[in-house]
């Protein structure tokens, strides 16, 4: 075995030459190698190379060099070791080692990809910034030692050609080069960047330096058969992806502008989503994503950033895959892959549905993951768009889990270190609880653009439009006059954008927005489209949207419209040309066709399409999609509300004049309605739209808009009664079957007719709650129109288990979840009375809404919205309310037995008379909470916020007060205090409530008869603690029995306070006996007469307190011995 080939040659030539001494004479290093690079191309026998080898200890002595010298030198180090190599062997004539060649090739490759990498125009920059200092002497000397003693074993030579960054040699040369990069001027924390790309790189250099000889080393054969051409393939292939794919995504077309993404880029920033998120600090977008690519801490974390709708998710994919593959390729492989184009079958592996989302030759091989050599960066954007149409199966969870469990497969392998970033939409999460979520998600979310992100971009807007501009542009946003509105929409890139661009074209102007109120998105769309359509092509005063397509403004806009429909109908993404003409009025298609001078079939409906935002669509042959979803979502948001207005509209009759006909007759209704809602949900967006433009179409059309309620909710009760599902008459059409046939025939969606009579009936049920909630703020509709969905319109009959039935129904298939779907859309709606018993409404909005007298037994309600919602007198025996919010909520005389109510908000909520006995309620914040007369025996309350609760005149007996938090606001004059359990040694010492401790037996006293006692403890109490706030309930107690028991004149204060906290009818009719008592006639029957007409006495005792009345007023006592005794028999008290 050669100890290295430099000293190889003198032992040839059995030569007494050492290599110091030849070395002394100082020859330059760059002509020492290039003249030996020239003599080996000479064909100079192995003795002729002796004296021009001893010009250098080894190849390494070239890292001596100053680092610019070094790159900008055309020194051939691998051709240099090819050839040595080759010339050894035909001078010894004896075979070399392996471990000898991949010695002297591998820091050949090694020294020639650093050469390269400072050669690539990427990297030039760098050199600016580099000294032209000569490696520093305590370094050569390290050169030196180092170039002595890698030698390899048989082992290791293996390791080198198999995956070199992880080899000897690049564990012995990387942390020379990277203080020779430091020495030079890169600051450490981007030299171990470089040099670890360089160690990365070198794995392509040395096969092609060896190939020349694999023939004469014998054990060199094994590694140069097919498996050398596939690598050789899979290289080029990742090349030219690179290429032709990520280093192009900077510079596409900014919509039909004359600029790219980068011209007008600016890096976000993001905020971390976490239970804390106190201490977040925000961070750049950019910044953050590197940061936690090069810690090998996170490598199990998967990159997880949300935002909403226009936040900048894709620019910024776009960009940063680029900018991956410029400073940090091959460390990392950036791999960009737009979910929205996965249609196929998602029951596949992860690694398979990667290949083929890849769709690239180099991800072909069953291996292709599992290369040490390549490493990939996986950025899959839109998780959002994965819940669209065409993959309606898919469970999003459950691809979340696929995504987490591939991440933790990569942590800590060698053959799989690839890491993944993953954007989207946070309302696709809807129905997700974070406790359910991947652990290892490294989530953030994108902010709003800041003042000092909106300058940069405008910098860059100057740059394309000019100074003046921009600072117009900049003007109009800081002028007072400008709609808050406005501004918050300015820190949205995209929005930014179209702000921009009309301003720049005079068609964004102050006076356009004043009382625009929250209709300022819908303007800004609707102030894009007229631009687009009018504006945006034009030469000099001619649209040529007009001109190319032969069709008006009206035209082209409606259809966009229809386009917007087709586009959501068809899963959000996408839609064929095939669909949208399959909508189109046929005197439009006719009118297309006639314009197109060509053979073209579909005309000029391309052209037409080409006027806003579209292009064709990747996905598949003849289809189109929008640049941007939201323009989808909000034409077909107006589509929608074109239809609405239609079925609205009366004409008169042909044959009476005096009686008008609908429009749209019912039997079209019913199909139309069908036609437009039974393709899938509505999104969050739409319906969001679809209430802006419902408020403003029909304001000032009340008489329409009832009309249009009135219809939709008869067919929502025949639907929701299996009318159209379960027609059986041969002359009716059945509906859901038509819609689904004619998805099916135009490869919109594969879904039946049961599932598009369930999506129809969710999204009307959806448009009814939206329609009854607008009524709800208008005077004039808030009477005429009243809404519940178990009320059958078409009889007034309530059915209570009607909405259950739906939840059911609805939920027969896996994939459509009743909560997910309309959960989020049924704020401030009426629900009283309803059976909703087991149903799981988990995460959904209730916000506000009326669930009085409700049976809500055994649901699940975590997680679920309910602020300022009226649950007075409802069932909610066993329901699960855990982590809910009920802030501001009445839940008056509720039942909450056996519920879970752990870690819910019931801030400022009214539990009166609640039934909460035996009921979870630790961690909950009941702060500010009236509690008032609640039933709280045998509750565990541990770690719950007392906060400011009144706790008047409820039963705490065995209720678990385990580390509770309370406050001085705090009422605690309830019962069964001396039954509590764990109580707070502060709170037992505390004066308030002690002194509540000595009121909380006053019942069983009072019944008894010991009113003595009673008023003793009430003294004490006021003396322990006069600011004690005592309930009503205390003070009416001791009114009527310390007058049952002939201490009416004792008690009597008590009974004016009573009345004095809480005017009620019960107060004043116990009051009124205490004034018969002591003599005050007059007074007993201005109390006893209140009480009979406040209503809220029972029949039994209205009539015994008419009885007493009539005798007040007659001049008699009624309450003689006899009737006081049998008062007090019917309360159970004794004499």
């Amino acid at each position: 075995m050669f100890k290295g080939l430099w000293q190889s040659s003198w032992e040839f030539l059995n030569t007494n030459i050492s290599v110091g001494e030849t070395i002394q004479g100082g020859v330059d290093t760059t002509k020492a190698v290039l003249d030996l690079s020239k003599a080996i191309n000479e064909n100079k026998t192995l003795p002729e190379l002796t004296p021009l080898l001893g010009h250098l200890s080894s190849i390494l002595d070239v890292l001596n060099l100053p680092i610019v010298q070094l790159a900008g030198s055309a020194l051939p180090f691998v051709s240099i070791a090819s050839k040595l190599l080759q010339v050894c062997l035909d001078s010894t004539r004896e075979d070399l080692s392996l471990e000898d060649c991949v010695e002297l090739v591998g820091q050949a490759a090694y020294l020639e990809s650093l050469k390269k990498f400072f050669s690539d125009d990427a990297n030039k920059h760098l050199l600016e910034k580099l000294n032209k200092a000569k490696a520093s002497d305590r370094l050569q000397k390290e050169i030196s030692k180092l170039s002595k003693s890698l030698t390899l074993t048989e082992a290791e030579a293996w390791t080198v050609l198999l995956c070199f960054h992880e080899s000897k040699l690049a564990k012995g040369l990387n942390p020379i080069v990277l203080e020779r990069l430091v020495e030079a001027g890169i600051k450490e924390g981007q030299a171990k960047i470089i040099v670890e790309r360089i160690a990365r790189m070198t794995h392509r250099e040395i096969k092609p330096a060896l190939a020349e000889i694999k023939d004469k080393v014998n054990k060199l054969n094994a590694i140069f058969g097919s498996e050398w051409q596939r690598e050789l393939e899979t290289y080029y292939s990742i090349d030219k992806y690179l290429e032709d794919f990520i280093a192009k995504q900077p510079s596409e077309q900014v919509f039909d502008d004359n600029f790219d993404f980068e011209d007008i880029y600016v890096e976000l920033q993001v905020e971390e989503i976490s239970e804390n998120t106190s201490n977040s600090q925000p961070q750049f977008i950019e910044e953050w994503a590197l940061g936690l690519l090069n810690d090998e801490s996170k490598s199990r974390q998967v990159l997880f950033i949300q935002g909403e709708p226009a936040r900048g998710k894709s620019v910024f994919c776009r960009m940063f895959v680029d900018r991956v593959r410029r400073e940090l390729y091959p460390i990392w492989i950036p791999i960009l892959i737009r979910l929205r184009y996965i249609t196929n079958n998602f029951a596949d592996d992860f690694d398979t549905l990667l290949g083929r989302a890849v769709d690239q030759s180099f991800a072909t091989s069953d291996n292709w993951l599992r290369n040490r050599n390549t490493r990939f960066l996986f950025v899959l954007d839109g998780f959002d768009e994965l819940l669209l149409e065409h993959v309606r199966d898919l469970n999003l969870k459950n691809f979340l889990d696929r995504v987490s469990e591939f991440q933790t497969k990569c942590q800590g392998n060698s053959e799989r270190g690839h890491r993944v970033i993953i954007t989207g939409r946070p309302f696709a999460l809807f129905g997700i609880e974070d406790k359910d979520m991947p652990k290892n998600l490294e989530r953030v979310k994108i902010l709003d653009m800041r003042a000092e992100l909106q300058e940069q971009w405008l910098q860059k807007w100057a740059k394309l439009k000019g100074t003046d501009k921009a600072q117009e542009f900049k003007d109009f946003l800081s002028n007072l006059n400008c709609p808050e509105q406005v501004k918050t929409l300015a820190k949205e890139p995209m929005l930014m954008y179209f702000l921009a661009a009309m301003h720049t074209d005079g068609n964004l102007k102050i006076e356009n927005f004043q009382n625009a109120g929250n209709s300022n998105k819908i303007l800004i769309y609707e102030q894009t489209l007229d631009w687009v359509l009018d504006k945006q092509r034009s030469e000099g005063r001619k649209n040529l949207n007009q001109a190319l397509t032969k069709l008006d403004k009206e035209e082209l806009r409606y259809i966009l419209k229809e386009a917007g429909l087709c586009v959501v109908q068809s899963g959000g993404i996408f839609t064929t040309l095939d669909a949208l003409k399959d909508r189109l009025a046929p005197n439009l298609v006719t009118k297309l066709k006639a314009k197109a001078n060509t053979e073209n079939e579909e005309g000029r409906l391309p052209v037409a399409l080409a006027t806003f935002y579209l292009k064709s669509s990747d996905v598949k042959d003849n289809s189109m999609e929008f640049l941007h979803k939201s323009f989808s979502e909000f034409l077909c948001a107006e589509r929608f509300v074109d239809s609405l207005m239609e079925w609205s509209q009366q004409k008169p009759n042909s044959s009476d004049s005096h009686l008008p006909v609908w429009t749209v007759d019912k039997k079209d209704l019913e199909w139309q309605i069908y036609d437009l809602f039974g393709f899938g949900s509505l999104t969050p967006e739409i319906v969001e739209y679809l209430a802006e433009l419902i408020k403003q179409n029909f304001k000032h059309h009340e008489p329409e808009f009832i009309r249009l309620f009135e219809r939709l909710s008869k067919f929502y009760s025949s639907w929701s009664n299996g009318t159209f599902i379960e027609a059986i008459d041969l002359e009716t059409e059945i509906l859901p079957f038509k819609k689904a046939r004619q998805m099916q025939k135009l490869d919109i969606s594969k879904i039946g007719q049961r599932k598009v009579d369930v999506y129809t009936g969710l999204n009307i049920l959806i448009l009814l709650f939206t329609l009854y909630r607008y009524a709800q703020t208008n005077s004039e509709l808030k009477d005429e129109v009243v809404f519940h969905p178990c009320i059958d319109t078409n009889t007034d009959e309530l059915d209570s288990s009607r909405l259950s039935r739906i939840i059911n129904y609805s939920q027969c298939y896996a994939d459509i979840d009743f909560t997910a779907k309309v959960g989020g859309f049924m704020s401030k709606v009426d629900l009283r009375h309803v059976e909703l018993y087991g149903v799981f409404l988990g995460s959904a909005n209730l916000n506000g809404v009326n669930l009085s007298d409700a049976y809500l037994r055994g649901a699940y309600l975590g997680d679920t919205f309910l602020n300022d919602a009226n649950l007075s007198r409802a069932d909610l025996s066993r329901v699960d309310l855990s982590d809910g919010n009920l802030e501001r909520a009445d839940l008056s005389d509720a039942e909450f037995s056996c519920a879970n109510l752990s870690r819910t908000n019931f801030r400022h909520a009214n539990l009166s008379r609640a039934d909460l006995s035996n009921v979870i309620l630790w961690e909950s914040s009941l702060c500010n909470a009236n509690l008032s007369d609640a039933d709280l025996s045998d509750t565990d309350l541990s770690n719950a916020d007392l906060s400011g609760a009144d706790l008047s005149g409820a039963n705490l007996s065995n209720a678990n007060l385990n580390n509770i938090l309370w406050d001085e606001f705090t009422k605690w004059s309830a019962q069964g205090l001396k039954q509590v359990v764990n109580i707070p040694n502060n709170l037992s010492n505390s004066l308030q409530f002690r002194a509540a401790v000595l009121l909380c037996e006053s019942n069983e006293l009072l019944i008894s008869g010991n009113v003595e006692n009673v008023l003793t403890n009430y003294k004490q109490a006021q003396n322990i603690d006069p600011q004690l706030e005592t309930s009503v309930s205390f003070y009416n107690q001791l009114c009527w029995f310390g007058s049952l028991h002939n201490r009416a004149t004792d008690v009597l204060f008590a009974c004016d306070k009573a009345v004095e906290l809480e005017e009620s009818g019960v107060c004043q009719d116990t009051r009124g006996l205490a004034r018969a008592l002591t003599g005050n006639l007059t007074g007993a029957i201005e109390d006893f007469e209140a009480a009979i007409n406040s209503g809220e006495l029972e029949e039994e005792i209205l009539e015994k307190r008419q009885r007493w009345l009539e005798a007040l007023k007659s001049g008699i006592n009624p309450f003689t011995h006899e009737e006081l005794e049998a008062l007090r028999a019917s309360e159970g008290a004794t004499s």
